[in-house]
């Protein structure tokens, strides 16, 4: 009998982009399955970076995030499959707007069945990890199996940053302040993802602002998602992939 083993996977973006939603809708179709949410991690309130010149507390800075914690976190797990994971999470539980509609769900369900009986993943723990600063830490990285990421344009993303009521704190409950998505959710996500996008252009931001811009590298997938994207084809081909990613390895490992 082969041992259970935890399959890691990554999905991360811009703020509002739809990755904590897909990744919500991920897990509630893959038995086995684990949420983990990187707003989790975030250090206590009084410890979040403050920008003196803006008089604003820094949410979107990576030194927001305690990330010694989470990798410590991703390594048990990982190390023992049978390592127990909770907690009590601050993430707003929104995902339920988005109704999958029912004979997707069905085939979706029969799929995964299939899976499981053709390519190991009965024998498989997937653990899902969201968040929108996984793939600028470079232990995180390494740590994953399969990674996603959620681009949009920059109209797109701060209509619907704007749309929202506002983020559960450990102290309390954040609104964003006025002009809170230029000066920390856009430049915090540029500089901390530019590095990911394929240079073709001489005004990188511009074109990454207009278009959600292109991913170099094939270690990690990406997904545009617009207003008009389909909810479901995203969630299909994030199971999708994942699913032959295991085959994959289970492949290579005989």
């Amino acid at each position: 009998m082969t041992s259970k083993r935890t399959f890691l996977v990554g999905i991360s973006g811009a703020s509002s982009s739809g990755k904590t939603t897909v990744a919500r809708l991920v897990n509630s179709l893959l038995p086995n399955s684990v949420l983990i949410h990187q707003d989790d991690f975030y250090y206590p309130d009084d410890k979040i970076p403050y920008d003196e010149a803006r008089g604003e507390s820094n949410w979107d800075s990576a030194d927001a995030v305690d990330f010694p914690k989470l990798i410590h976190t991703l390594k048990e797990i990982k190390a023992d499959p049978e390592t127990v994971y909770h907690v009590d999470s601050l993430e707003l539980d929104d995902h339920k707007k988005f109704s999958l509609d029912e004979n997707f769900v069905e085939a979706m369900k029969t799929f995964v069945s299939e899976q499981e009986k053709t390519n190991g993943l009965d024998n498989v723990r997937i653990v899902i990890l969201d968040g929108f600063l996984l793939f600028n830490n470079t232990e995180v990285l390494d740590l994953l199996d399969a990674k996603f990421f959620f681009t949009a344009k920059y109209q797109t993303l701060k209509d619907r940053r704007a749309a929202r009521h506002g983020y559960n704190t450990i102290a309390g409950f954040w609104v964003d302040p006025p002009n809170y998505f230029d000066n920390f959710v856009w430049a915090e996500y540029f500089l901390n993802h530019k590095h990911l996008f394929k240079k073709d252009t001489a005004d990188l931001e511009t074109h990454v602002k207009e278009t959600g811009g292109v991913i170099a590298t094939s270690e990690i997938q990406q997904f545009q998602n617009e207003n008009d994207t389909n909810v479901d084809q995203l969630v299909s081909s994030v199971i999708k992939a994942i699913t032959r990613k295991i085959g994959d390895i289970t492949l290579d490992s005989i």
